[in-house]
């Protein structure tokens, strides 16, 4: 038992600290909120008592027994008003079951007393009467009050056995038989009435291991609930978020389209410019300046176009990207001899810090071969490949079947731009340059894709 705090009453002391006590506590208040019925049904069979023996017994000591009995009854009435007033709980209900106990060991006596005092000179049919009565409230207790045998045992006990000894005491055969059958009686009661503890103590039992399994079901169900509440808090915060961050996103894609738009027109325009500049260039070469100044600016405007196009910003798709850089130099060339160009490009997509410096290597590489593989009219074929080689490594070769670049050019001391600018940019993507020149020119660059940020 837990420790009395000083600051409570009685009926707080206690509270379920074992099985029996639970148990206890559940037979007493079983037993109050049906023991007024048996006081009424008691005091009932009083009266009907005092009506059969009216004229075998002083009418004085009948009425007497009578009002005796009723006080009895009423303060034990009282004090079941008092048990429903207190409300005790735990521990605090069974200090209750004593009160219970006393008072139906007075009622019994009272009535174990009457059989003695008030009716031994009755004849047989009374007293056999009398035994029948005193029985039927007997069982009617065992009925009423069999949560607590120490409450229906007393009563009895205290009305059989001195009615039973009376009988056997008086003698004659019709007495001894009654007492004897009065002492079985007893017996058969007080059995009865254990069975019928034992069968509700089980029952209580399993009663509590339900309300247990319940009260546990209850706890878990609602720590449950508790914790599905808090998820679908985080969940809306998350599809929140995920909204606010979907709309930041659409904010950006429609910056950067909006981005590379414009960067595509001014380098439209840069390129338009230089485009009308070299026809006002006098001197060849510097025409051809201007044209290739041309070419590359608008190999990046076409790169800051095709991105502003596709589905995606994070990449550029390479084939588009490339049939697009070859037909606008062989178009550009105005060459009135055929060109076969042959293409093999792997469906690959490139971010723009890859994407840019191919477009220059093969706007440098594709330029040369136009301006220098077939001179004087001579048909020929250009041949662009593109394919992976390994984990985010790929190869670029430009190769055609003309004249050959002349042997004295040299990679690593360039005198021309073009060539300055192929080393550049193949650098930028960590790549390497090898030449053939045999059978007209092959140039494959091996290089790795740049990963933005």
């Amino acid at each position: 038992m837990k420790s009395k705090p000083s600051n409570k009453t009685a009926a707080h002391y206690y509270e379920y600290d074992t099985e029996s006590t639970r148990i206890r506590a559940a037979q007493v208040q079983l037993l109050y909120r049906q023991g007024h019925i048996g006081l009424f049904s008691a005091l009932l069979l009083a009266l009907v008592m005092t009506a059969t023996f009216w004229n075998a017994v002083s009418h004085s000591l009948l009425v007497a027994w009578l009002a005796c009995s009723a006080v009895i009854y009423m303060a034990r009435y009282g004090l079941v008003l008092a048990f429903f007033k207190a409300s005790p709980v735990g521990g605090a209900t069974i200090p209750w079951g004593t009160w219970s106990a006393v008072g139906n060991l007075v009622t019994g006596l009272l009535w174990g007393a009457s059989a003695v005092l008030i009716f031994p000179n009755v004849s047989e049919t009374y007293q056999t009467v009398l035994c029948f009565f005193l029985g039927a409230i007997g069982i009617g207790t065992v009925t009423v009050y069999f949560p607590r045998k120490e409450v229906y045992t007393p009563f009895v006990l205290a009305v059989g056995l001195p009615l039973a000894g009376i009988q056997i005491h008086q003698g004659g055969s019709v007495h001894v038989i009654m007492g004897g059958l009065t002492l079985v009686y007893v017996t058969v009661l007080i059995i009865a009435g254990n069975r019928m503890q034992s069968t509700l103590t089980t029952s209580l039992k399993l009663g509590f291991e339900n309300q247990d399994l319940v009260q546990s079901l209850r706890e878990e169900k609602a720590a449950t609930e508790v914790l599905n509440e808090s998820l679908r808090a985080e969940i809306r915060e998350r599809k929140k978020a995920r909204d606010q961050i979907k709309a930041s996103l659409k904010e950006k894609e429609v910056l950067l389209r909006e981005i590379h738009h414009r960067v595509k027109n001014n380098l439209a325009v840069i390129s338009s410019l230089l485009s009308l500049q070299s026809g006002y260039a006098t001197d060849e070469s510097h025409r051809k300046m201007f044209e290739d100044a041309e070419a590359r600016v608008r190999s990046m405007a076409l790169a800051h176009e095709k991105l502003y196009q596709s589905e995606s910003l994070a990449a550029l798709d390479i084939p588009e990207y490339v049939n697009g850089l070859a037909d606008h130099l062989i178009g550009s060339t105005g060459l009135g001899y055929p060109i076969q160009l042959r293409k093999d490009i792997e469906d690959v997509s490139f971010g723009l810090d890859t994407a840019i410096p191919l477009g220059f290597i093969l706007t440098e590489l594709l330029s040369n071969c136009l301006k220098h593989a077939f001179p004087d009219g001579r048909e020929g074929e250009i041949r662009i490949f593109l394919r992976s080689i390994g984990a985010k490594e790929f190869e670029l070769v430009v190769s055609d079947n003309g004249v050959g670049m002349p042997k004295d050019i040299d990679l690593e001391n360039p005198e021309s731009l073009g060539w300055d600018l192929v080393n550049a940019f193949a650098d930028k993507i960590k790549g390497t340059i090898e030449i053939q020149r045999e059978e007209g020119t092959e140039v494959r660059v091996e290089f790795r894709e740049l990963r933005q940020g």
